[in-house]
């Protein structure tokens, strides 16, 4: 059903199938125009069906009308283990009800909620659902402008949840304050593995924080970090908790304000780590002849890919 010009009337006949049908278990209506109405069909299509287990209804203009019926669904259903609602127009109101559902659900595994609006309101709710939730993998609310508010009650949040493993919360402004309170979270936090982080107006103060957290933790197999402001002074400070970390394998610092003596630094840690093995770089300030020290310094490092520009795979 992905991207066939489903409008609202069409979708209200999908629905009623799909509260009928006993057989179907993956749902993909992405790249339609569904509307609330369409999102109100299927939320009632839900609360009937009992095999469904995953519904992708990403990019189809609902908005908090068609996300409070759906967190209504979401607080009582038990089959359902992935929602997808990225790209759509949901605000604050609707963005609370959906991730308050959270709290009360016991199936969902898997909730991506990208390019909403659904701001530091609904990025408080969220934590505060996580700090009860025991299902949650994998969440993605990038580019939803939570704030240094929403950034620092997730992160307070996340030392409290013990399942979630993926945290996806790029380009929301979480600023010096969000990085320094997800710092102290991964000092103790030991279940999250991947964190993307990047475009969040994060400078030194607070990418520092986040650096030499690094040390501390002993979970993280991914961080991206990029299009922050981070310079050769904190990469410095990265490349010291790299030394004492074990678990990072790939690191994404790219589009940032990072030169030669950043660079080599970064390059020599690679040489010395048993556990790094892909490094991202690009759109940084290092000049050619830094690249070719670069390259020629990587010769024996262990590492599968370092990338300084675009065009390198």
């Amino acid at each position: 059903m992905n991207n066939n010009d489903i409008d609202a009337k069409s979708a209200k006949a999908l629905a009623k199938v799909l509260s009928d049908n006993k057989n179907i278990l993956h749902f993909d209506i992405r790249n339609n125009n569904i509307g609330d109405v369409g999102a109100k069909a299927f939320a009632e299509a839900l609360s009937k069906n009992s095999t469904l287990t995953e519904i992708d209804m990403k990019n189809n203009d609902f908005g908090d009308e068609g996300a409070k019926a759906l967190a209504k669904v979401i607080r009582k259903n038990e089959t359902l283990t992935y929602i997808n609602a990225d790209n759509n127009n949901i605000g604050a109101e609707g963005g609370k009800a959906l991730v308050e559902a959270l709290r009360d659900n016991k199936a969902l595994t898997r909730v991506f909620m990208a390019n909403n609006i659904i701001g530091d309101e609904g990025g408080k709710a969220l934590a505060e659902a996580l700090r009860h939730n025991e299902t949650l993998t994998d969440i993605d609310i990038s580019g939803n402008d939570i704030g240094e508010n929403g950034g620092v009650a997730l992160a307070e949040a996340l030392r409290f949840n013990n399942t979630l493993t993926h945290m996806n919360i790029n380009c929301n402004g979480i600023g010096d304050e969000g990085g320094r309170a997800l710092a102290e979270t991964l000092r103790k936090n030991s279940t999250l593995t991947h964190l993307f982080t990047a475009n969040n107006m994060i400078y030194n103060e607070g990418a520092r924080a986040l650096t030499e957290a690094l040390r501390h933790n002993k979970t993280l197999q991914l961080i991206d970090i990029s299009g922050n402001g981070i310079d050769d002074e904190c990469t410095e400070a990265l490349v010291e908790a790299l030394t004492h970390n074990k678990s990072l394998s790939l690191v994404n610092i790219s589009n940032n304000r990072i030169g030669d003596r950043g660079g080599k630094a970064l390059a020599e840690a690679l040489l010395k780590s048993d556990n790094l093995t892909h490094v991202s770089m690009v759109n940084n300030c290092i000049s050619d002849e830094g690249e070719k020290a670069l390259a020629q310094s990587l010769v024996h490092s262990k590492a599968k890919s370092f990338i300084t520009r675009e065009s390198q795979r």
